[in-house]
């Protein structure tokens, strides 16, 4: 019998201890090979706004779109800083940074739909276009009024009386309606 095997029949945690061992050493490998963003920054390049991510090497960058923001993912990177960077050029609001496990994601929230566009990596980070630097197109006056502004949401339920009391009419029809479906049940059981 060999020296190994017979180990492991003497000593049963020892492959266990070998096991663990393996696995701290694959967790380290994988910290150690994780990106850093070491700097998010939004620039005016030739009249367009352009989101340049200074990294300590080449990303894997995906960049999908909903409607108005697209998600950057930098996979297997690592933020340096998550603050939110307040943009207000062109089309794009905001870009809210974020680490989600071991990926970092870039939330670029839009004035309006884009359709989104590929980034470019390089050796030391990528770039990606964001559109035109001017300002964003007017707002037609139907969609302004459709949509409140955040002022307007932003106030208090006391400022907005048809909002802070309940309309005792429905409340009473909730209750008529519990009240006459247990009559009902009462009626069949007797």
């Amino acid at each position: 019998m060999s020296t190994r095997i017979r180990t492991l029949i003497q000593r049963p945690w020892a492959g266990g201890l070998a096991l663990l061992a393996g696995l701290a050493l694959a967790a380290s490998l994988l910290a150690a090979s994780q990106l850093n963003i070491k700097a998010v920054k939004v620039l005016e390049k030739g009249g367009r706004l352009v989101l340049q991510a200074d990294m300590d090497g080449a990303p894997k960058v995906k960049v999908s779109a909903s409607p108005n923001k697209w998600l950057v993912e930098v996979l297997n990177a690592k933020l340096a800083s998550q603050a939110i960077l307040a943009v207000g050029k062109g089309k794009v609001e905001r870009i809210r940074p974020g680490q989600h496990g071991q990926d970092a994601w870039l939330v670029v929230d839009l004035k309006s739909a884009q359709k989104a566009r590929k980034p470019v990596a390089t050796a030391k980070g990528f770039t990606l276009d964001l559109g035109p630097a001017g300002p964003a197109k007017p707002v037609d006056k139907a969609q302004a009024q459709a949509e409140p502004s955040v002022a307007q949401a932003a106030k208090p339920a006391a400022e907005k009386p048809e909002a802070a009391a309940l309309a005792p009419a429905s409340a009473g029809l909730t209750y008529r309606v519990v009240d006459v479906a247990l009559q009902d049940q009462d009626e069949e059981h007797s």
